[in-house]
């Protein structure tokens, strides 16, 4: 009779699975926690900690109950449940990456403005400094005594 095996059969794995469930279930909270401190002093905006709080979720969600990635394995079709984490932290990888470019093209675009605004502003000064009063300069005095 082949099956799977029963974990109550296997005392040691029952140790093991609770040892991954609770360092995973730590881990999140530890990431959960440093992205907390760095929203709290300013070092990583807002916007982008959105990402990151989905991560450590994530991390402690699929630790805490590992037959949560079978199933959703399972129902997307993939053979091999331990791949589709690794398949899924590819794509957010690819995500992130994407929209830090996106984000430092928009940044680069808004340097090229301000610095063609900058040049106008210079060169509008200099004119404006090259042109000022003439006034012409007292004239000398003879002093040829």
């Amino acid at each position: 009779m082949t099956g799977p095996p029963n974990e109550t059969a296997f005392p040691q794995m029952e140790v093991y699975l609770f040892s991954y469930r609770l360092t995973s279930l730590i881990l999140g909270f530890v990431i959960a926690g440093i992205i907390i401190r760095l929203v709290r002093k300013d070092l990583l905006h807002t916007r982008y900690s959105l990402l990151w709080f989905f991560i450590a979720i994530s991390i402690g969600g699929f630790g805490a109950f590992p037959r949560l990635n079978d199933m959703l394995a399972s129902t997307l079709g993939v053979n091999y449940p331990p791949i589709f984490l690794v398949v899924a932290g590819i794509c957010v990888i690819f995500l992130k990456i994407l929209t830090m470019d996106i984000d430092r093209s928009r940044q680069e675009r808004k340097i090229r403005i301000l610095n063609e605004k900058i040049a106008v502003m210079e060169a509008a000064r200099k004119v404006e400094t090259d042109s000022g009063p003439n006034i012409p300069a007292p004239p000398a005095a003879n002093r040829s005594e």
